[in-house]
């Protein structure tokens, strides 16, 4: 990246004495960094694709620098924006990426409670937070909801009307309410996340954070 000796904004003059003299707008260092956004959109887009088949969440393992560039282009929603690896994977075998990826899987399974709860307090003091799962079913299908926080196994005996749902999969469990709000959270690209149910902070089978 950033090696480009000819084209783009380099300029050349002649004269007979001094031949061809080269001179440029622009210092390698910032060809490299316009080079290294490119490359990462074209990387971004790709996962991008990846993810809406998998719908699963991912984690960013990089250089501090290099994740900052990568997350300025990405637009993905399911990247975490609270879990990442400040590691370069460059030359790492696939055992040694395993051993660097242990700590923030066990960050993942014991503080994203923590982290979902913290969005949940902070999105209910903008009162952008609902913690009735029928009083989410308008939001849901509008679109409305970034993340919907699921007690694990969770069922709440009811159903969205079939009319309403513009979905070309049918919505699975019709007389599991809260299956139907993840069909429909997902389809409007929103998130899904499942915490135990002892660590819900009132008793329900769901919290939702709202997007406005």
């Amino acid at each position: 990246m950033g090696t480009e000796k000819r084209g783009g904004d380099l300029n050349f003059n002649a004269s007979p004495v001094h031949g061809a003299n080269y001179h440029g707008h622009n210092a390698k260092a910032e060809e490299r960094d316009i080079d290294q956004r490119n490359y990462y959109q074209q990387v971004a887009q790709y996962v991008q694709a990846h993810s809406q088949k998998t719908r699963r969440p991912l984690i960013l393992m990089g250089l501090p620098h290099n994740q900052a560039v990568f997350r300025a282009v990405n637009k993905n929603p399911y990247l975490s924006q609270h879990l990442m690896i400040n590691k370069s994977p460059k030359n790492l075998t696939v055992g040694a990426m395993q051993t660097a990826t242990e700590p923030v899987q066990t960050m993942w399974h014991t503080q994203l409670a923590d982290i979902l709860l913290e969005r949940y307090d902070q999105a209910k003091s903008r009162q952008l937070a609902l913690a009735d799962p029928f009083d989410m079913i308008k939001p849901a299908l509008s679109g409305r909801i970034d993340t919907l926080i699921v007690a694990a196994d969770a069922n709440v005996a009811g159903s969205l009307p079939a009319a309403d749902v513009q979905l070309t999969d049918p919505i699975a469990a019709p007389d599991n309410l809260i299956d139907d709000l993840v069909d429909v959270v997902i389809a409007m690209n929103g998130q899904i996340r499942i915490i135990p149910a002892d660590r819900m902070p009132v008793e329900t089978a769901a919290l939702a954070i709202m997007r406005y």
